[in-house]
């Protein structure tokens, strides 16, 4: 590929709109895509994967004991913090999170945790299917990529009541989103 040709590097080279990242981050997806189209920067494909969204201005510390459910050494589970004075605090990993938490100091944790597409909670804890539901709302509306991609992966690490046969999970998966498209 020539150095310098931006037509040939826009048509090989475009980036994974990833929804869990965008929600982990807080980014909101329409900012995001719009600035993307004004700027001119392709995307190749929509990857559809859903982090926990972790509240944390009420019932605290059941919420925390409940997300060391989630804690386990296959996987990264990368944090991302809101302090309740609006300041962010990233963490490589869960076990980083809890080892620094102190109570009353977030507003809300969002955990890269890919949980299953087809549920908005998780018991005490939610998940970032709104977001889901926004991109998904608006590739609808206005397609701005021809490829999605689902990116569940974390099955066999899940809390036992969120197990299901693979088969029944990945039906589920695949519906909630053709369901999203309408």
């Amino acid at each position: 590929m020539p150095a310098g040709n931006p037509d040939l590097i826009r048509r090989h080279v475009q980036l994974c709109f990833d929804i869990c990242h965008y929600g982990v981050s807080f980014d909101a997806p329409e900012a995001s895509i719009q600035e993307l189209k004004a700027k001119n920067i392709p995307v190749g494909k929509i990857q559809i994967s859903s982090a926990l969204r972790v509240d944390l201005r009420t019932q605290e510390v059941e919420k925390i004991a409940e997300l060391r459910k989630y804690q386990e050494p296959v996987y990264l589970h990368q944090v991302k913090a809101l302090h309740k004075d609006g300041s962010f605090q990233e963490f490589k990993d869960l076990d980083e999170a809890f080892a620094t938490y102190t109570p009353n100091t977030y507003d809300e944790w969002r955990v890269h945790f890919h949980v299953p597409l087809f549920l908005e909670t998780y018991g005490l804890l939610g998940s970032t299917q709104k977001e889901i539901r926004e991109t998904l709302a608006i590739q609808k509306a206005s397609p701005f990529t021809n490829h999605l991609e689902i990116e569940t992966y974390t099955w066999g690490v899940l809390p036992a009541a969120y197990q299901v046969p693979m088969a029944e999970s990945i039906s589920r998966e695949i519906k909630t989103i053709t369901d999203l498209l309408g």
